[in-house]
């Protein structure tokens, strides 16, 4: 029952109002307290902020004050106040607290959702955007763009939460991959802090990358190392070389990871293929030079730490050269008819581009094969690489030939040769020498150029005073060449041995 509308009536009524209200209030805020300070436990007190942004708990706080200062109000006036106005009072006090009590049910769910990770995930991805992405980079005081976010999602992996890091980190990758293609549609010419920018966050999925792999997170490495692979592809396609570079050295850095403590995450080897493609088919020098070193870097890793039984790390090396040398023949086939035998790397650019290919590959094959040679015995996978380097090596040489480049298809025809008898010689080994030169020889007319001319070249006697010296192209198989000949003459009857054998196929 409305008690009467009297000043004696109503006080007990308002004070009454103005204490639950108040208690009430004292528990909401002690509970968020609690809810905010279990999330920042889990995630980062940083993330917080973004969390609770546009929250219920404000609202609700507003009203409950405003219902209680009402109470208050009429606490303070009723001596004075008229019998209507008092009518006015309790119409709103009562109206006040429906309103109050009745934002608790909405604010429930949001103190209990607080903790949880999809509300930091939904806060990721509502919180990163080109708006706050161009905002933060125009910030001076804004260091890192959304390194919030991303300490949360470090530790949800250092809390060992991985459902948590699992959410976390689709909505990063997600929400960044996004904003990276916004970014690239909207500016034809990245402004320097956008580009830093950009860079930095790439910094930060590389070390949400590290954390899993210190946890053992395989899945969710694999998943970081293909986005990071993604985002790469699109800096290519965009013409963005200096992201698309060191998004390639970070990369690698976690690919060298992944292949030291010896984990099975395939797409640390299987990404690299499609970005060096890519990047030669773009002609983009930062990244030809940083990629070709860094895929290199990786066989010579993988290969270094195989042993007898190293199957394992031999497959990935097979993998990792298959890739490298793919690219190589995308970037003869793309611009290799623009190179020519006496060009420089300071004025053609086309030229500079092979070199980082043909230089990275000769420390590869010293290494593969100065490695094959101080085995015990022939290691599980080193034929299969073995075959694999000269079979992708005569599938450049028949790109040079389809481009109808003399210069490079002679070349590249001479490597195959020389680099096949690095390896120890045998039947099988002059089988897969046999095999590349009648690919490139069936190519066309520049192809059959090129292999009568290397064979022709390999069989002439050096013209000095050195019975050692031998007359090959590329310098860093000749200790292997030696290690397997004694001499120019015992290489040149090898060679002379192989061209009969050239012969004797086209006649049967």
């Amino acid at each position: 029952m409305i008690p009467e509308a009297t000043s004696l009536s109503l006080q007990p009524f308002f004070q009454t109002l103005a204490i639950i209200q108040t208690t009430v209030l004292s528990i909401i805020i002690a509970i968020y307290a609690l809810s905010t300070q279990i999330a920042a436990d889990r995630f980062t007190t940083r993330i917080i902020s973004s969390v609770t942004e546009n929250s219920a708990y404000r609202r609700t706080i507003l009203l409950f004050t405003a219902s209680i200062f009402l109470d208050v109000f009429a606490l303070l006036i009723y001596p004075v106040s008229p019998v209507w106005l008092n009518w006015v009072l309790l119409s709103l006090a009562v109206l006040g607290i429906t309103l109050t009590f009745g934002s608790l049910f909405y604010l429930r769910d949001e103190l209990l959702s607080t903790t949880e990770a999809p509300s930091v995930a939904e806060a990721i991805r509502s919180g990163i955007s080109k708006d706050a992405f161009e905002s933060a980079v125009g910030d001076d005081e804004t260091t890192i763009p959304f390194y919030s976010f991303f300490e949360a999602g470090r530790s949800a992996i250092q809390e060992e939460d991985k459902d948590a890091a699992n959410q976390l980190v689709t909505a990063l990758c997600e929400s960044t991959s996004q904003l990276f293609n916004e970014v690239y549609d909207a500016e034809e010419t990245l402004p320097d802090k956008q580009e830093t920018g950009l860079i930095q966050l790439l910094r930060e999925e590389k070390s949400l990358a590290t954390e899993t792999i210190e946890q053992g997170y395989d899945g969710l490495t694999g998943y970081l190392i293909q986005n990071l692979a993604s985002t790469i592809e699109a800096s290519i396609e965009d013409g963005q070389d200096t992201i698309a570079a060191r998004g390639i050295q970070l990369c690698s850095e976690i690919s060298e990871g992944v292949i030291e403590r010896d984990r099975l995450v395939k797409p640390a080897w299987l990404i690299w293929e499609d970005i060096l493609e890519s990047a030669a088919r773009d002609g983009l020098e930062d990244t030809l030079h940083v990629g070709t070193t860094s895929v290199s870097n990786l066989i010579d890793i993988t290969v270094e730490n195989s042993d007898e039984l190293g199957g394992r790390k031999l497959t990935i090396s097979r993998i990792l050269l298959s890739g490298f040398l793919k690219g190589w023949s995308t970037l003869v086939a793309n611009h290799g008819e623009h190179i020519t035998e006496g060009d420089r790397v300071d004025t053609v650019p086309e030229f500079l581009w092979y070199r980082f290919f043909e230089r990275n590959f000769e420390i590869t094959s010293r290494i593969i094969v100065s490695h094959n040679a101080d085995l015990q015995i022939p290691a599980a996978g080193m034929f299969r690489l073995q075959q694999e380097l000269l079979q992708e090596l005569s599938n450049v040489a028949v790109s040079a030939a389809e481009v109808q480049n003399d210069y490079l298809a002679q070349r590249l025809t001479k490597m195959v040769i020389e680099a096949g008898f690095g390896f120890e010689d045998n039947q099988r080994t002059r089988m897969q020498i046999t095999s590349g030169l009648s690919e490139i020889r069936s190519t066309n007319d520049c192809g059959q150029s090129a292999v009568q001319q290397a064979l022709s070249e390999l069989q002439t006697p050096a013209e000095v005073n050195d019975d050692d010296l031998i007359p090959i192209t590329a310098p860093w198989v000749l200790n292997f060449i030696r290690y397997t000949f004694e001499g120019q003459e015992e290489f040149i009857e090898a060679v002379s041995q192989l061209e009969t054998e050239m012969s004797s196929s086209d006649t049967e």
